[in-house]
């Protein structure tokens, strides 16, 4: 797959944010990828010429429910709300998503979530849950 050229017209627009961050993150040099909470950070973000935003999962446990990251948004709010977020926005996005909420299995489970949503990756805490 290295050094192949994929044709990106059959590809779902979630496909190609996926190409895409694979692509920012090969290149030389820093990725500078902002991080917020909302569609409207993200589509700021993008107006602003950033490439790629990151939702955080702490700011999203402030904003969807007023309360500190402690491990209390569950997959299905995380994964709603994400969804939101990657639809509004041609640039791929990247998702905090805590520690996978479980097991081996839990995680698995999870990745499948957040790739049905259209985001482009996912970052998982390596720690006990919950914290």
């Amino acid at each position: 797959m290295k050094g192949e050229t994929v044709n990106e017209t059959h590809l779902l627009p979630a496909q190609r944010k996926r190409l895409r961050f694979r692509e920012l993150l090969s290149r030389p040099g820093l990725t500078v990828m902002p991080g917020g909470f909302s569609p409207m950070y993200a589509r700021a973000a993008e107006k602003a010429g950033f490439e790629t935003f990151f939702v955080a999962g702490s700011q999203m446990s402030a904003f969807l429910l007023g309360v500190p990251d402690t491990g209390v948004i569950g997959l299905r709010d995380m994964a709603d709300h994400a969804r939101h977020v990657a639809a509004r926005v041609d640039i791929p996005i990247m998702l905090d998503c805590d520690t996978g909420f479980g097991n081996a299995v839990n995680v698995h489970y999870t990745v499948q979530e957040i790739i049905n949503a259209g985001l482009a990756a996912l970052s998982l805490e390596d720690q006990e849950a919950p914290k």
